[in-house]
């Protein structure tokens, strides 16, 4: 608890200093942690939900992950693997969505590298998650796959080179294929750029894809890139760039890339277009996710998730009653109290019962 304490205090400290050089500057004080507080509010100690990090638990309305040999079903859609234990094909509420199977391409040593697939392996098999593994070899690199299916049909990627020796990896990619009824749009979002908002069309954007054929769309990397129609999608996502090369983006003219060919669109990975000497295990992990992900709930055009000012004035702007389940602007938490009408408290504490249970009445 001292520690806590002693963060808030540098944190505040931290704040204020900043609020005095800069005269743009907005302080946002770190609410105080005090023993009392903790006696108080036993979440700080007391973890509730843990149960949900558990392999056999699963949300509604979501049903257990089910696995049938290469195949593995969850909620409105089913991923079928092969050799690589990459997707093969996804089943979308009933619907073959892909062109053809992922593919990749490494060329290793200046040449390009034709793997040996073996035996698939099955690491866990619960309700609420199948992880499989497989290994491909050859002559200096092999290469390992781990892909983990939740329940709610998320899918990771651990895509592991393991080279004998040194060798030196001219070229990484792997690609998806989408006939082009299935890629009308595309949505994607990357990370900040000097402090560019992620609502800047050049960082972030969501619109049909542009026409004509070859490279439509490209991009040192982004965040999350969605592919789909009008009632299905792809989503492609990962965390960093870690172990990308080159790794300056602005030498890294097509990390990521969207083609289209002959009626069939493909979204193109690039992890390694620079040469990248390799002497120990290097893994790249990616994520797919398949749309809808779950039903659509009752009422679900009328809520909100943005901004509470938008939600105000629903009525009048949209004619529907707009539950507000989440609010950006609840940052206000000590006095002097705030006029933002907005401002209930900061979750998970309640500074401001009276001011809360007055909106959620």
């Amino acid at each position: 608890m001292r520690h806590l304490n002693l963060l808030a205090v540098l944190l505040s400290v931290a704040m204020m200093s900043r609020a005095q050089t800069a005269d743009t500057a907005v302080s946002r004080p770190v609410p105080p942690i005090t023993e009392e507080d903790a006696a108080k509010e036993d979440w700080m100690t007391n973890r509730r939900g843990i149960e949900a990090l558990g392999d056999d638990y699963i949300l509604p309305p979501f049903t257990p992950v089910k696995l049938n040999g290469n195949s593995v079903s969850v909620w409105g859609r089913e991923y079928l693997f092969g050799k690589f234990n990459l997707l093969d094909n996804v089943k979308i509420l009933g619907e073959d969505f892909l062109a053809s199977p992922m593919v990749f391409t490494a060329i290793v040593n200046g040449k390009t590298v034709a793997f040996t697939t073996g035996e698939q392996v099955v690491l866990r098999e619960k309700k609420g998650i199948v992880e499989r593994y497989s290994r491909a070899s050859s002559q200096d690199v092999d290469v390992e796959v781990r892909t983990a299916v939740e329940y709610d049909g998320m899918i990771k990627v651990d895509f592991t080179f393991e080279p004998h020796g040194s060798v030196l990896i001219d070229h990484f990619s792997y690609s998806i294929a989408y006939p082009e009824r299935n890629a009308r749009f595309i949505h994607y979002i990357g990370a900040r750029e000097g402090g560019m908002s992620l609502n800047v069309p050049k960082v972030s954007n969501t619109r049909r894809l542009p026409d004509g054929e070859g490279t439509v769309w490209k991009a040192p990397f982004k965040i999350l890139v969605w592919l789909g129609g009008y009632d299905r999608g792809l989503l492609w996502f990962a965390s960093s760039e870690q172990n990308w090369s080159p790794h300056d983006r602005t030498k890294r003219e097509q990390g990521m890339a969207v083609i289209r060919e002959n009626g069939i669109v493909k979204l193109e990975v690039t992890p390694i277009s620079k040469p990248k000497l390799i002497g120990r295990r290097t893994t790249y992990s990616f994520g797919l996710m398949a749309t809808p992900v779950r039903p659509r709930t009752l009422g679900w055009r009328a809520t909100d998730m943005n901004y509470e000012h938008f939600a105000r004035d629903a009525k009048k702007r949209f004619d529907a009653e707009t539950p507000v389940i989440y609010s950006s602007a609840s940052f206000d938490f000590s006095p002097p109290e705030t006029r933002n009408p907005n401002a209930v408290s900061f979750y998970p504490r309640i500074y401001r019962p009276e001011v809360y249970r007055k909106r959620v009445e």
